[in-house]
């Protein structure tokens, strides 16, 4: 049943809906072999109000100045990865569903307000939200330890070839 399931979101029509949720294995996003890897992390309380997917003022400022980063850094075939976390303090399924919000949320601001997805003429970026609600991603990187659990990371995948 998994596997249908999995053939029916890759199917033409309703790929472009899953693709645009980032339902595909989300682990796998946070890594892309072959691409410079470029991010900055926020914690959760200095962009939403608390326990929800409302952005604050200064949330608002804190992604405009995001907006600026990635037209500065990135190519026509970036991608951008928007991941939000939280903390085992919350319930799974509402841990994901609040995660998966915020990711929405930031996304909806930055590709309304700032067209980060946008990549030129006919030319569109790809720009994934994901809530990974309580789940720990298997990170490689060393400061990993010290991220905050309730945060968000904007992620700009810039291939090198």
């Amino acid at each position: 049943m998994e596997d249908n399931l999995a053939a029916i979101k890759r199917t033409w029509p309703l790929s472009r809906y899953f693709d645009g949720r980032s339902y595909f294995e989300r682990e796998k996003v946070l890594y892309q072999p072959g691409s410079k890897r470029d991010s900055r992390t926020f914690r959760a309380a200095d962009l939403f109000e608390p326990g929800g997917a409302i952005l604050l003022p200064v949330g608002r400022t804190r992604l405009d100045d995001v907006a600026r980063w990635c037209k500065e850094t990135s190519q026509p075939r970036s991608e951008i990865v928007i991941a939000a976390f939280t903390d085992a303090d919350k319930d799974i399924d509402l841990a994901e569903l609040l995660t998966q919000e915020q990711a929405d949320a930031l996304r909806k601001y930055l590709v309304d307000k700032h067209g980060i997805d946008s990549a030129g003429w006919f030319r569109t970026r790809k720009v994934a939200a994901v809530g990974f609600g309580t789940q720990v991603p298997r990170l490689k990187e060393p400061s990993a330890a010290s991220l905050p659990s309730r945060r968000v990371d904007i992620i700009l995948f810039t291939p090198q070839t």
